[in-house]
């Protein structure tokens, strides 16, 4: 049998704790009003690149794809372009082409979350490949050769982080370069 108390002892009892522990909380008196008359609060600001007291960006900090040169080759006969295209793109009698990148400085740490990728008249024509740290490639179907226009312009972005790291000077190939 169990009894529930109901004595004044124990509602003092409870409200004593409860004042003990939001008293033990609390701060000393007017130490809240004196930080805020002190120190204004801080304005929301967005977030902008971090640059070293140097005045050199630091190792985290976006910058810019900077391209050396552009090709475009045949998958077929290539094994390591065939590789990246898969059965699927190869079926059929299909020709897809590989853009080639070679970019004018080393990716850096290629073991993250996003990647750099290979944009083609400012649009993604599939998924990005790093081989090395200054070589992107990009498999492009048959069906993508067809939206080419007869000059095209390419260029390189880190996903995610396209505005602060889309190559400044795009390359350029025509039709010609098709094989």
């Amino acid at each position: 049998m169990s009894t529930t108390s109901s004595s004044r002892a124990s509602r003092l009892l409870a409200l004593a704790f409860t004042c003990a522990a939001l008293t033990g909380c609390a701060e000393e008196p007017g130490s809240m009003a004196d930080k805020a008359s002190n120190n204004p609060p801080a304005e929301a600001t967005p977030a902008r690149l971090q640059t070293s007291p140097g005045g050199t960006s630091s190792p985290e900090a976006p910058r810019p794809v900077e391209l050396r040169s552009v090709a475009v080759r045949r998958v077929r006969g290539d094994s390591e372009l065939a590789r990246m295209a898969g059965e699927g793109l190869l079926a059929d009698r299909a020709e897809p082409v590989a853009i080639e990148v070679r970019t004018a400085e080393p990716l850096g740490n290629l073991e993250r979350s996003a990647s750099p990728e290979i944009y083609v008249n400012g649009v993604r024509l599939g998924d990005t490949w790093a081989p090395s740290q200054d070589r992107l490639v990009v498999i492009v179907s048959e069906s993508d050769l067809k939206k080419l226009q007869d000059v095209n312009e390419v260029t390189v972005a880190w996903l995610g982080a396209e505005p602060q790291t889309r190559s400044r000077t795009p390359l350029r190939f025509d039709r010609s370069m098709l094989p």
